[in-house]
């Protein structure tokens, strides 16, 4: 259990606003006032020099891309745009190495002093094959942290998505 209450992710209170064309949402981490931009060129988003948020959780540091509420968005491989409001804080765990080769990405639900985690071996919804990890944390049980990243996507294929999942708590 994080237990130290020092995490203080971009939830309510946050507000949007824009600047040269960018969706800015700006709100408080760690008692600092953060800015995100939520929509990135895609020269951006491919060198990871955009506005992030960024909090600490359980020793951890975080990069907040998406916060809570936000419309994420991007273009599948199909060419078409999707967007989703995110159920959650959304980002990555810095100093990680995904199996992807990209960061570990997480959910960050209303609850981050919970010390549940579900891990999901996230498949590719076409083929089947695994893709990477998302991490859920800030939920208290398995039935809340499944909702929450089905909530993650617009297309209705989370389901397809989830090719297995692990159930933890953070090491105390």
């Amino acid at each position: 259990n994080s237990g130290s209450g020092a995490v203080k992710l971009p939830r309510d209170g946050g507000s949007a606003g824009a600047a040269g064309g960018a969706d800015l949402w700006h709100g408080e981490v760690l008692g600092q006032h953060v800015t995100i931009n939520h929509n990135p060129s895609e020269k951006q988003k491919e060198a990871g020099n955009y506005n992030k948020g960024a909090a600490r959780w359980n020793g951890l540091d975080l990069s907040i891309e998406n916060a809570k509420g936000s419309e994420r968005r991007g273009t599948g491989r199909d060419g078409k745009e999707w967007s989703v409001t995110m159920p959650a804080n959304y980002g990555y765990f810095r100093k990680t190495e995904g199996a992807d080769g990209d960061h570990v990405d997480f959910y960050m639900g209303d609850t981050p002093d919970s010390d549940y985690v579900l891990i999901v071996d996230q498949a590719d919804a076409d083929t089947g094959a695994f893709d990477e990890h998302k991490v859920i944390t800030g939920t208290t049980a398995r039935g809340a942290a499944l909702d929450l990243y089905r909530k993650g996507f617009s297309d209705g294929r989370a389901d397809e998505r989830i090719g297995g999942f692990t159930e933890t708590n953070v090491a105390t």
